[in-house]
């Protein structure tokens, strides 16, 4: 199916996280301490762009882009 939304908008930043989704939950502490570092907001909002397809969830050679976007 197919549906039409509305696209976010503003600012964001893109990270990478390259490891098991296992290893999820430390890219995203990984980004919350940059974002309170740098004294950035992020909106309730986190896009998660699946480069591969995993095995599993202990398959290290998922790539993940996460978009988080900014208040």
């Amino acid at each position: 199916d197919i549906r039409l939304g509305k696209s976010p908008a503003g600012k964001a930043y893109k990270f990478q996280h390259r490891s098991a989704y296992d290893d999820i939950d430390s890219t995203y502490e990984a980004i919350t301490a940059y974002l309170d570092e740098k004294g950035l907001e992020a909106q309730n909002l986190f896009i998660e762009e699946y480069l591969t397809t995993p095995k599993d969830s202990d398959d290290t050679s998922l790539e993940v882009d996460i978009y988080v976007f900014i208040k």
